[in-house]
């Protein structure tokens, strides 16, 4: 019989979060976050003993500041590590060992703002430098992980129409080039664009959301071993919510 993979019942796995936050003066709000976390290794044959669960830990840094109602800023960098990724053993082909090791280190940073009393806009930014830092492919990018995300969406209340319970959105959405996680097959950039209408009357609100309004065919990503694949097309979905 082939080894188990998972840990054993017996095992124990630990993982815990902190963070601290405080509201200074002028709507500033800076905080800190310290996460752990473990994913178990399933499977048989793949560790030549019992594979341990791949650890992460993350320490996040950031504010939120909030100058007036309705318009917000809010941004953080990261540094995020994954131990005990599976790597090739190079003593013995039939097993795994676990020295695989990645840090995502970034920053994110999003903006409200409230132009009129009917329009919204909101528009956000994403940097990760995601890379394997030992183990197969070091130094190589991350597969599937893009450096650069960003997005820009409105929203519109027709109260000048005198509709004032329908808001009408549409923004874009665009995601950066990523890796086949050798830095040999790169997968090209693209945006999407998204709608919604909302109708809310009293407790009920009706929505509709268009995602990939104008069904782009596009490659989300292409991985090492030659596969690619494909994004999801146009989708359309309706949904009734009532609050109480």
């Amino acid at each position: 019989m082939s080894p188990a993979c998972s840990p054993t019942p017996t095992a124990r796995t630990r993982a815990g979060r902190a963070a601290l936050m405080y509201e200074l003066p002028f709507g500033v709000t800076p905080y800190v976050t310290y996460a752990q976390s473990f994913n178990p290794v399933f499977g048989s044959g793949v560790c030549a003993t019992v594979c341990a669960p791949q650890r992460g830990e993350m320490v996040e840094l950031g504010f939120k500041y909030n100058p007036t109602p309705g318009n917000a800023i809010n941004g953080a960098i990261f540094d995020t590590t994954e131990r005990n990724r599976l790597a090739s053993d190079p003593n013995d082909d039939r097993f795994s060992i676990q020295t695989g090791k990645v840090r995502i280190r970034g920053a994110e940073l999003e903006v409200l703002a409230r132009v009129t009393p009917e329009l919204d806009l909101i528009g956000a930014y994403t940097y990760l430098d995601a890379r394997v830092e030992s183990g197969d492919n070091s130094g190589k990018h991350v597969e599937t992980v893009p450096d650069h995300q960003a997005s820009l969406w409105a929203k519109y209340r027709l109260s000048l129409l005198g509709l004032p319970e329908v808001t009408l959105g549409g923004g874009a959405r665009y995601i950066g080039t990523s890796w086949d996680g050798t830095d040999t097959l790169r997968t090209p950039d693209y945006t999407l664009f998204d709608a919604m209408v909302r109708y809310e009357t009293g407790s009920w609100r009706l929505q509709v959301n268009a995602s990939n309004l104008f069904d782009k065919r596009h490659v989300t990503t292409c991985l090492a071993r030659g596969d690619c694949f494909l994004g999801i097309g146009r989708t359309v979905l309706g949904g009734v919510t009532y609050k109480f």
